[in-house]
């Protein structure tokens, strides 16, 4: 505080200066946790206000003037910002050598309120891009029945409702900032047959820190569904091939095969970037390298065809009927009947990924199997599952 009160402000109302040593010790504590004593904030006004901060903007900004006006805070010259957050500015050393060593810091941001029934579903419009427009697609007529998404509502609710009975510890934004749990929601694109993704949980976390969640103080794993879109596409391809009495086909890491068969040229990781892109634009490129990915000495089209040679299938898509969204829909479909019959028959606790699940270590068996069989029941083919955890 006596630093603080250093510090020029037209006023000094003790209600004024609470909330400016919110932003003051804020401020000092990033520089502190910082290597370089940096220090950056949103600048959006409008997300500014939904992360419920107890100070508005205008309260940072008067404390960035001051500190700037002291010599505390000077920008970083020759930078480029990152995140979506403003520029970073530098905190002097002359400020951090007078911190105390040892100091303890309090949480003030208050926990924002549970989702309410009516949050838990939400439809958003979807607009097609020029190229899709000027080609003549169009997007089917939205239709959504009235009872539909009370429907959905309820079941959100209900495994909402029991998800609170545990406790997640470890979650963070995509900012990578921490985050408690409000409860999950399921957002669809354009009609309800359009994606439908559950959020609220991990899912936009990376893979390493969703590993390190604790549920209600136990360890996780992670089980994902490996090529999951690819494998939605391929059980559309083969459907009605199966004869009655044959066993059902099991499904393979379509990214593997690529891999294997261009001799590992691409890894994984970078065959399933070419395929994330495909799926996003309903098309397989088959003339030219994707940006950023060539290979010297190697022609696309060569590797392309070991792409098609594995997958096939690739020729189904197609923009509004077969794509991304379609595709999600049926993943979203899955990952959410898991976590409703896993919550609601077996009390186990999970958290959503995008095609994964994340449950404590010791219902691993029970999460697998219903993970496989819903699965089953929505493309009438069995997924290869994959198993990680922070152990490997």
């Amino acid at each position: 505080m006596p630093l603080l009160f250093e510090l020029n402000f037209t006023s000094r109302g003790s209600k004024h200066m609470e909330k400016r040593s919110f932003v003051f010790c804020s401020i000092c504590k990033a520089a502190l946790d910082d290597p370089d004593h940096q220090v950056y904030w949103l600048t959006n006004r409008d997300k500014h206000e939904q992360e419920g901060y107890p100070v508005t903007l205008n309260v940072v900004h008067t404390v960035q003037k001051a500190m700037i006006k002291k010599g505390w805070l000077t920008v970083v010259p020759n930078q480029i910002s990152k995140d979506g957050y403003a520029k970073r500015w530098q905190v002097s050393s002359k400020l951090i050598s007078r911190l105390p060593k040892a100091l303890e810091w309090e949480d003030v941001l208050p926990d924002r309120p549970k989702l309410t029934k009516a949050q838990t579903v939400k439809i958003k419009q979807r607009t097609l891009s020029k190229y899709l427009r000027i080609n003549g697609y169009r997007l089917p007529e939205r239709q959504i029945d009235r009872q539909q998404p009370d429907d959905l509502r309820n079941e959100v609710h209900l495994v909402n409702q029991l998800a609170f009975e545990h406790t997640f510890t470890g979650l963070l934004t995509i900012k990578g900032e921490p985050k408690t749990f409000r409860g999950f929601n399921r957002t669809f694109i354009h009609n309800l047959n359009g994606s439908g993704r559950p959020y609220g949980g991990c899912e936009q976390m990376k893979e390493k820190d969703r590993l390190n969640i604790l549920i209600d103080g136990e360890p996780v794993i992670e089980i994902d569904i490996a090529a999951c879109q690819p494998t939605i596409l391929w059980s559309r391809f083969i459907r009605g091939q199966r004869k009655p009495h044959e066993p059902v086909p099991q499904a393979r890491d379509f990214y593997a095969d690529v891999v294997e068969n261009t001799a590992q040229l691409l890894d994984r990781e970078q065959v399933k970037t070419v395929i994330t892109k495909a799926l996003g634009n309903a098309s397989f490129p088959r003339e030219r390298w994707p940006y950023g990915m060539k290979v010297k000495g190697h022609k696309w089209k060569d590797v392309a065809n070991e792409f098609l040679k594995a997958m096939p299938f690739l020729d189904l898509l197609e923009p509004v009927k077969e794509d991304s969204f379609t595709l999600q829909h049926t993943e979203a479909q899955i990952i959410f009947l898991t976590m409703y019959r896993l919550y609601k028959f077996k009390n186990v606790p999970c958290l959503p990924g995008h095609d994964a699940i994340v449950v404590p270590l010791r219902h691993v068996e029970v999460a697998e199997d219903f993970l496989s069989k819903s699965f089953e029941l929505a493309t009438g083919v069995v997924p290869k599952l994959r198993i990680k955890s922070a152990s490997g």
